[in-house]
């Protein structure tokens, strides 16, 4: 899948060409680039308490999720796109699991707060007795995340030239550590806060 933004928004954005960092073309560059997004977007989803590749278009999908019945179920990851299956466990404590998909009738999704409420149906145990398989993110990726991402591969950019990093960097975890204190500043994070996963408890 695509990364969150391109090599061309970022050059854009940053205004450095492939000659400032020290490239011999843009090809290059381009390379470096795309390795930086991913670095870039790591940082935001780590921040954010995400999975990898969250805020790409489609989001991403869970399959066969365990919780605790209750009413209604918090999904770990909201936005909810769509829930594909919900599947509920007929036996009662110290008995063989028996997985039951129910029907689309029997349950209602919030989407915009990742619940599900069943509506007909209650389990025979209530930890760890529903199963449910579900895309969660967004439809496409958001404004603000892009433009953090992008904000952070320019601050990065700009910082390699200021400490007079050796051109033709390559992007590994010590030069993200070296570089991140100051380029992932308080603004940018708090432009994340909508997005962020907090998580109350287990189930």
């Amino acid at each position: 899948m695509p990364n969150y933004v391109t090599a061309e928004e970022v050059k854009t954005f940053a205004k450095l060409s492939y000659e400032d960092l020290g490239y011999s073309d843009e090809e290059q560059y381009d390379a470096f680039l795309n390795d930086l997004i991913v670095a870039a977007e790591s940082l935001v989803e780590n921040y954010c308490n995400v999975p990898s590749g969250y805020f790409k278009a489609g989001g991403v999908t869970f399959t066969d999720q365990v919780y605790n019945y209750r009413y209604p179920i918090f999904l770990r990851y909201a936005p909810v796109i769509n829930v594909s299956a919900v599947k509920i466990n007929t036996a009662g404590y110290g008995q063989t699991p028996s997985w039951v998909t129910l029907e689309t009738t029997e349950y209602v999704v919030n989407t915009e707060a990742g619940c599900v409420y069943l509506v007909k149906r209650v389990t025979a145990a209530t930890l760890q007795s529903v199963k449910i398989s579900y895309t969660a993110g967004y439809t496409t990726t958001p404004e603000v995340v892009k433009f953090v991402v992008k904000s952070l591969c320019s601050n990065m950019l700009h910082e390699i030239l200021q400490r007079k990093i050796s051109p033709m960097v390559r992007v590994d975890d010590w030069t993200v550590r070296l570089l991140v204190p100051d380029c992932f500043t308080r603004e940018l994070k708090a432009m994340l806060e909508p997005y962020m996963r907090r998580f109350v408890g287990a189930g």
